[in-house]
């Protein structure tokens, strides 16, 4: 590379760390619509939440000086404008050694790029060298294969207004930023995700409310119901499904008479997708005379409570899922999120924040999550590896004044392991401190990181 080449390379690199401002909502979710829908990148609509899929940001780039090996380099950078493309130069330091420099160039550096130099055009390509070649477009990336919790049952629905092309890709965009509901144009598109259009398990009778795995979307407007319900034999179980919301005012409890015994059937409505598998109770109202019986009403929660191994949870397998303690754990390897968006990305999969017995726990737990992600970015990158063990956990400070208790549990978190986070003040989020210390730590919960879910 002549001298001329090397300050023309060093006026035109760009090495300054920016912030971030121009990424897809949910990458996944981008990659899934652009196959459904081929004009994607040309609705203005839609666009909007897929800029870097559809090549409106500017490239993420490595962005490191005079280091020994090109796989070191763990800081990035965004390009300054579209017209840059990422860069690695080969070249030698003082002593004669050699070394990599690595950034952002603008193209007329690499439309003839000299043979230690390697150009490419795609989110964080150089990190290895690529022989140089005239920068070229690079196609649509293909769609993987769908993966994360599979929905038990049927969705089925005569309302078409509540049909949705692609649940897994709505629910994925709605989880990372639920914002995004309020355009018109994503929100026709995903009705369920929006909550426009409910899920709700739906059967005609079981005998036990957790046999039903059945589910059916919904018409806008309606509701999850369970209500009890007596079999033509006199047994008594549940019909679950959809309702308006002017029947469900006249099934909170509803008296009945078969084969001479007096019933008080209890049921109720809840206002959240497939929420209606949380009505447990069970009317005990019975007698054999006429006598005034005590009615029993029960108001379904409006939100899931927690469970542990839902028999409709399945782990979503694939290269970044693992198991640990008999339990699945898996990892959003696509972007870092905040608590809000962790929690919410965890939930869409039938998951939820992990927590620990102590700080020997979860030592074992950061190095299973360590020694996992190695093996998908290989040992040469291993510092890569490093920030996954930094990831948000299900802690939170109790207002009672029994500081942190695991949110799910409701348990107090041992004080072996509290660390930095032994005196945040309220409002703050616990995250593991990774690199093997046990230890939790608090933040901000807007901050973002990498998440760990546990399968519920």
């Amino acid at each position: 590379m002549s001298t001329f080449s090397i300050l023309k390379f060093f006026i035109q690199l760009v090495l300054c760390h920016v912030t971030l401002s121009c990424d897809d909502v949910s990458e996944h979710a981008c990659r899934q619509f652009a196959a459904h829908y081929p004009n994607m990148c040309e609705n203005s609509c839609l666009s909007s939440f897929c800029p870097r899929f559809c090549n409106r940001c500017e490239l993420r780039c490595y962005s490191c000086f005079d280091i020994a090996y090109n796989t070191e380099c763990n800081k990035t950078m965004e390009c300054p404008s579209v017209d840059h493309n990422c860069i690695m130069v080969k070249s030698y330091d003082n002593n004669f050694r050699r070394v990599y420099k690595l950034g952002c160039a603008v193209g007329d550096v690499c439309d003839n790029p000299a043979p230690d130099t390697s150009c490419c055009s795609s989110d964080l390509c150089n990190d290895h060298f690529v022989p140089p070649t005239k920068t070229t477009s690079l196609p649509p990336p293909t769609t993987p294969p769908l993966s994360g919790v599979v929905l038990v049952g049927k969705r089925q629905t005569t309302d078409p207004t509540c049909e949705e092309a692609l649940p897994s890709a709505c629910a994925d965009i709605v989880a990372a930023d639920p914002s995004v509901c309020n355009n018109d144009c994503l929100a026709t598109r995903c009705p369920v995700a929006c909550g426009h259009c409910k899920t709700c398990y739906n059967c005609d009778f079981v005998h036990n409310i957790q046999e039903c795995n059945n589910t059916a979307i919904c018409q806008q407007g309606q509701v999850c119901y369970a209500l009890e319900t007596i079999s033509t034999y006199g047994d008594r179980g549940h019909r679950m499904g959809c309702s308006s919301e002017q029947l469900c005012k006249q099934i909170s409890s509803i008296p009945t008479n078969t084969f001479g015994k007096r019933f008080t059937l209890v049921g109720g409505c809840c206002n959240e997708s497939s929420c209606n598998k949380n009505f447990t109770a069970l009317s005990t109202s019975l007698t054999t005379t006429p006598a005034t019986t005590t009615t029993t009403t029960t108001t379904l929660p409006t939100t899931n409570a927690p469970i542990t191994h839902d028999p409709n949870c399945h782990c979503p397998g694939g290269d970044w899922s693992f198991n640990f303690h008999g339990n699945c754990y898996f990892i959003n390897h696509q972007s870092m999120l905040t608590k809000s968006q962790a929690e919410a990305w965890c939930g869409a999969r039938c998951g939820r924040l992990p927590d620990v017995i102590n700080g020997a726990d979860l030592i074992n737990l950061e190095n299973t999550v360590f020694h996992h992600v190695v093996k998908r970015v290989g040992p040469h990158n291993h510092h890569r590896a490093y920030p996954y063990t930094r990831f948000y956990m299900d802690a939170v400070i109790d207002g009672s004044g029994r500081g942190w208790v695991w949110k799910t549990i409701g348990q107090p978190v041992s004080h072996d392991m509290l660390g930095g986070a032994l005196n945040a003040p309220n409002g703050s989020c616990a995250y593991s401190h990774g690199f093997f210390k046990g230890l939790l730590e608090a933040s901000s919960c807007d901050i973002k990181r990498e998440a760990l879910c546990v399968l519920r």
